[in-house]
């Protein structure tokens, strides 16, 4: 899926944003669930996602600076909404590619709130663009380790619907 997502992109810039306000399933042990809901506390429970890593170039950098590594695995946690969306804007600089990621992110809720079958756990959102032509953001689900089907909407406690809540609300500008 990765390869297939950067296709054609000279100079990519990402980012894998964890969705959910919990990563683990109903099925995980009592010291998995304990371990995965300390890691969640700060960022992932109260904004339904979390910024795993990623790379960009900030608005204003020189065209040949190199990219700036972001997210938890780079320890630069994104900490709170203000500045999940101070990265957003500046990850997301021009308006074609907000209206891009917009418009897959909506694609990707409204799928989610039709169905009622999984409850996906721990799943990313890989969202791309090439810095030297900066039109079209991709948005991708990726990960899908940790799945349950479900009978009902009700069953699902992954929290992915928050994440894509805050992501849309900080997206659009609607954000801290």
């Amino acid at each position: 899926v990765l390869p297939t997502s950067l296709a054609g992109f000279d100079e990519p810039c990402l980012l894998d944003i964890k969705m959910g306000t919990r990563t683990w399933t109903t099925k995980a042990s009592a010291e998995k669930a304990a371990a995965q809901a300390k890691k969640c506390a700060l960022q992932t429970g109260p904004l339904g996602l979390r910024v795993v890593g990623g790379r960009l170039r900030r608005p204003g950098a020189a065209a040949d600076a190199p990219m700036e590594p972001v997210g938890y695995q780079n320890k630069r946690p994104v900490e709170d909404e203000a500045q999940l969306a101070q990265l957003l804007r500046d990850f997301l600089g021009n308006e074609q590619l907000r209206a891009s990621a917009i418009a897959q992110v909506m694609r990707i809720q409204a799928w989610w709130a039709a169905q009622s079958r999984f409850a996906i756990y721990a799943s990313s959102l890989f969202v791309a663009y090439d810095f030297r032509a900066p039109q079209e953001c991709r948005v991708r689900m990726i990960d899908f380790a940790n799945v349950e089907q479900i009978t009902c909407k009700s069953e699902d406690l992954s929290g992915f619907g928050k994440g894509l809540e805050t992501l849309l609300r900080n997206i659009s500008g609607g954000g801290a």
